[in-house]
């Protein structure tokens, strides 16, 4: 903006102390002379951040594809659990020639075991099974974390997701204990 009367362009909503002028053939170019507001740290920081190694910013990006590999492997030994199980039990079953056979075996005690495994709803877990996963998840969680935050320690970035990883880690393990707890006084875990 042009100020009244003076001829001279000047910056709005700044001070001298943070822009200066540089004056190029009776042109007047306002440059930054002070450091970047602090959210963004000073310039040294920045400038440590595009010297980064393309391997440190690699350890995130290996992190996420480990963390999404075990779950894939998770899914397939879930899948593979289940078919076999119905395999097993639809060959027990053809086992039987008459209703007769059949009914007695039901009748019996483990006869009605197998019966309710087979009529078990597959999609849902075993509750020692899902405390035991979340304790697993915790432990990968918090291992990340602390490798991001040793990682963090010289290069800034890392220090919120190493945070962030952290934080849940100790959530999965505070679920865990609490879904154990829940489990024992409900005696759905023995």
């Amino acid at each position: 903006m042009r100020r009244r009367g003076s001829g001279r362009s000047s910056t709005v909503g700044t001070t001298a102390a943070a822009v200066g002028t540089a004056s190029h053939n009776n042109c007047r170019t306002p440059l930054l002379t002070s450091p970047l507001p602090q959210a963004f740290g000073s310039v040294k920081e920045i400038d440590t951040l595009t010297n980064i190694s393309p391997w440190v910013m690699a350890v995130p990006v290996a992190a996420f594809a480990m963390v999404c590999v075990l779950v894939w492997l998770d899914l397939r030994a879930q899948q593979a659990r289940t078919q076999t199980q119905r395999d097993i039990q639809l060959a027990l079953l053809q086992k039987f020639s008459s209703a007769d056979e059949l009914t007695r075996f039901l009748a019996d005690g483990y006869g009605k075991q197998f019966l309710e495994k087979f009529m078990a709803d597959p999609s849902m877990p075993d509750p020692r099974r899902k405390v035991v996963d979340q304790i697993t998840s915790a432990i990968v969680l918090i291992a990340v974390g602390a490798g991001l935050f040793l990682i963090g320690t010289t290069v800034r970035v890392f220090l919120i997701p190493a945070i962030i990883c952290l934080a849940v880690g100790v959530g999965l393990l505070l679920a865990a204990g609490v879904s154990h707890r829940l489990g024992r006084k409900m005696g759905l875990i023995q």
